[in-house]
């Protein structure tokens, strides 16, 4: 006799809140603290930190989860180019 099990959906599902993921998050929040370290004004720094969560909406658009983070990492870490086996 088979064995009937419960299978969860959204297990492939992304972690997002209000459409961001979390580093997108973060970025969008430290963007709003250099505001006020700056101290631009609310209404600037809320409008520069609306326009920059638009921006990176429409830059990761069809992009794969993690993009942000793979890009971080691609130009921080040290490249080791192959040369062919050479």
């Amino acid at each position: 006799m088979l064995e009937i099990h419960k299978v969860f959906r959204n297990i492939d599902t992304k972690d997002l809140l209000f459409g961001f993921e979390i580093i997108d998050l973060f970025f969008i929040f430290f963007i709003f603290n250099l505001g006020n370290i700056f101290d631009c004004g609310f209404i600037i720094n809320l409008t520069v930190c609306l326009l920059f969560a638009a921006t990176l909406r429409l830059l990761k658009l069809n992009k794969p989860r993690g993009y942000l983070l793979d890009l971080i990492r691609f130009f921080t870490r040290k490249h080791r180019w192959s040369n062919g086996g050479k």
